[in-house]
């Protein structure tokens, strides 16, 4: 999305890998494939922090944060719109059950995919300030806390990001033109 192009073939199995310079500020990556002169753009950006985490992020869906697997469950994103619409992502145990409480009130309920991951809508929107958000099931919980605010200016391209106590925001402009924030949660920096 913001002009740099980096360009890289697939192997036989349709694996590929591409070396990116080191950066100072998160960046956004836009995945595309060309394929006998027909050129097919990815659903969704790829956030590469500084440190090197990535993530998928979805317009209007929950973000996969590419993240090893984990046998308790974990937040590690959570996607919010103005409204305060909002989905978390996470890992846990394959099949576990799991619930979801923001505040300490119950708001969802699901089970885990069988990649290990997860990703839930939340029954009643984020309001603006600052929430608990906690995932307890089988495996074990984990709590994290975020402060919901407007998106920060987008001045400098499609993304804005800031690093708070246990992660990434990232507010970020989806291809329909609609600003959505994205927190990143490091693995191991929940309560």
């Amino acid at each position: 999305p913001t002009g740099q192009a980096v360009s890289t073939e697939a192997d036989a199995g349709g694996l590929w890998r591409a070396i990116l310079p080191g950066a100072a500020e998160p960046r956004l990556f836009g995945l595309s494939m060309t394929r006998e002169g027909r050129t097919v753009q990815a659903e969704g950006y790829l956030f590469v922090a500084p440190e090197g985490a990535v993530a998928l992020l979805r317009a209007g869906g929950g973000t996969e944060p590419l993240s090893g697997p984990s046998d308790s469950p974990r937040i590690l994103a959570i996607d919010f719109d103005r409204e305060g619409g909002a989905v978390i992502s996470g890992v846990g145990r394959p099949g576990a059950g799991f619930g979801v409480r923001v505040d300490r009130a119950t708001q969802a309920e699901g089970k885990v995919d069988a990649q290990g991951r997860f990703s839930l809508s939340l029954t009643q929107p984020l309001g603006p300030g600052s929430h608990t958000v906690q995932v307890a099931g089988e495996g074990g919980e984990n709590l994290v806390r975020l402060d919901v605010s407007p998106p920060g200016p987008l001045t400098g391209g499609p993304l804005h990001a800031e690093r708070f106590e246990s992660g990434w925001r990232a507010d970020w402009m989806t291809p329909g033109g609609g600003i959505q924030t994205t927190m990143l949660f490091t693995p191991g920096t929940g309560s």
